[in-house]
């Protein structure tokens, strides 16, 4: 099944005809839309790249790929969204944590260094509810922007939502990335806190119902 030229198809990215092919693609939207914290949290975007393409095929990651639904423009991926449960976002993050610091290894200073930008990470993000849906990234290809993909996406990730018996929802979005922050403020998400840390800025927002 195709999209119309107009009108993203949305689905799951594990049922896309050839995932591999795409997930080269969707690692990018992931690490962009996880800026500015994911290259200054793993320290340079190759570094980052690697680790999230790892992560991707891990089922315990934040960042699995069978959270991720796809924007497709007939056989094209334009864009993503990818979510889970509230309920589930601390485990996932703590197997995270555990994964980076197997990489890190034995070397103390690394270690320390890891520590405190976990540490300075716990100031940015608010808590989420084991009650909320959290969407914990999404992002467009720069040349499908302006076209309304954001707002089906968000749609999309709201109607998912729904459909699996949640009627909150919560995001974090840079402070500094105003045309997100505008576009979940025209879905009825609400700055509920704010938060600032090594030069970083997040607003956490919330929508109910």
């Amino acid at each position: 099944m195709q999209a119309s030229p107009d009108a993203p198809l949305v689905r799951a990215l594990s049922r896309h005809d050839d995932p591999a092919a795409v997930l080269p693609a969707v690692v990018g939207l992931v690490h962009e839309a996880g800026n500015p914290y994911f290259d200054w949290f793993f320290g340079d975007p190759e570094q980052t790249a690697a680790t999230l393409g790892a992560w991707m095929r891990r089922p315990s990651s934040e960042l699995w790929l069978e959270r991720v639904a796809l924007a497709l423009l007939g056989d094209e991926a334009v864009g993503m969204y990818l979510a889970l449960p509230g309920r589930e976002l601390q485990q996932c993050r703590q197997e995270d944590t555990l994964a980076l610091v197997k990489t890190v290894g034995h070397d103390p200073a690394a270690r320390a260094a890891l520590h405190e930008r976990i540490e300075v990470s716990k100031d940015l993000f608010a808590p989420v509810g084991p009650d909320e849906f959290y969407l914990s990234k999404m992002g467009v290809l720069p040349a499908h922007r302006g076209k309304g993909l954001g707002g089906a996406l968000t749609n999309a990730f709201l109607a998912a939502g729904r459909a699996a018996g949640f009627d909150r929802f919560r995001l974090d979005v840079s402070a500094d990335n105003e045309p997100a922050v505008r576009l979940y403020a025209s879905s009825g998400f609400r700055v509920e806190s704010g938060s600032e840390a090594a030069g970083l800025r997040y607003l956490a927002m919330r929508r109910d119902t």
